[in-house]
């Protein structure tokens, strides 16, 4: 992925590694099918979007943005929940 770009037409796999918390957006610990470790952010969304990312859970992320934090830190960022998408244990593309 590049650096501050939206990915249009792409999407991105990724395993909630850990509960959500939120502050000024719903975070996560994600992991990528290549193992790749980021933080993920979802803004913009009511108080019942904590639900959407399930520690454990596999999710499909479609027009990622992935973007460098105030601390320098990179984190992919989802603005508009209709880019998320949750797998089912048994769904074939896991």
């Amino acid at each position: 992925m590049m650096l501050e770009e939206r990915h249009r037409g792409k999407q991105v796999f990724i395993r909630m590694m850990t509960p959500p918390d939120r502050l000024n957006a719903v975070k996560v610990i994600a992991e990528d099918e290549e193992r790749t470790v980021v933080l993920l952010q979802l803004y913009n969304q009511s108080e019942d979007a904590d639900d959407l990312l399930p520690q454990n859970s596999i999710c499909i992320i479609k027009e990622s943005f992935l973007k460098v934090t105030t601390d320098g830190a990179y984190s992919l960022r989802v603005d508009y929940v209709g880019d998320i998408t949750q797998l089912l244990v048994k769904d074939e593309r896991i």
